[in-house]
């Protein structure tokens, strides 16, 4: 009896034993996270010059557009300026300058086409000569431009002298080019600046110069 017991046991056991084998498989599982906040910074530049008004602002209360000082009545021979404009970098990001613009505000009347074809432009950065010629030759040509390549109150100086003939003397002594150049430098062709002729009397212009940024 005893013996037939513990044959009994020893099979039941067998048996438990292949259940545990068949249905039950230990697997070791791990995971990792990583996690990273991004955001996004933003762009403002803004310009002032001495005896100006701001008559635009961006979203970020910087300046964006200015008028600048009116000049004249002026003599055939003239001169206004160098009028110096700072660009502040006052957003979070690196802007660059893309393009810059030049433009001119024009009337119909002879007087007016007259004097915007007879008006050169000296315009500066820093320091370092970037256009020197007829205003009419910059007008509406557009062109790849610099960086202003740091953020936090970072500024960039241009400057910008209208003239009628005074010659080559006021672009730092520079030679009068009558075509624009694609990269920062003095324009070569040497010419002279004649004055203002009887046509262009009582004429009106506005010119204006237009930097544009991403970043």
């Amino acid at each position: 009896m005893k013996l037939k017991t513990m044959a009994m046991t020893g099979v039941m056991s067998l048996a438990g034993l292949g259940l545990v084998g068949a249905g039950a498989h230990a697997v070791f599982t791990t995971s990792t996270t990583s996690a990273q906040t991004i955001t996004a910074g933003n762009m403002s530049v803004a310009e002032s010059a001495p005896s100006a008004t701001c008559t635009g602002w961006d979203a970020y209360d910087s300046c964006t557009t200015l008028s600048l000082a009116a000049f004249g009545p002026a003599n055939s021979n003239f001169v206004s300026g160098p009028t110096t404009v700072t660009f502040t970098n006052e957003g979070t990001v690196t802007p660059y300058e893309v393009s810059v613009a030049f433009g001119d505000t024009v009337g119909a009347t002879t007087a007016d086409t007259t004097l915007a074809s007879e008006v050169y432009a000296c315009i500066t950065s820093d320091g370092a000569i970037l256009e020197n010629g007829l205003l009419s030759s910059l007008v509406g040509y557009s062109f790849p431009w610099y960086a202003l390549p740091n953020t936090g109150g970072t500024t960039d100086e241009d400057t910008f002298t209208y003239y009628s003939g005074s010659g080559a003397t006021e672009c730092g002594g520079e030679a009068v080019g009558a075509t624009p150049l694609s990269t920062p430098a003095s324009n070569p062709a040497a010419v002279t600046a004649g004055g203002l002729t009887n046509l262009a009397e009582d004429g009106v212009i506005a010119p204006s110069f237009t930097l544009s940024f991403q970043g």
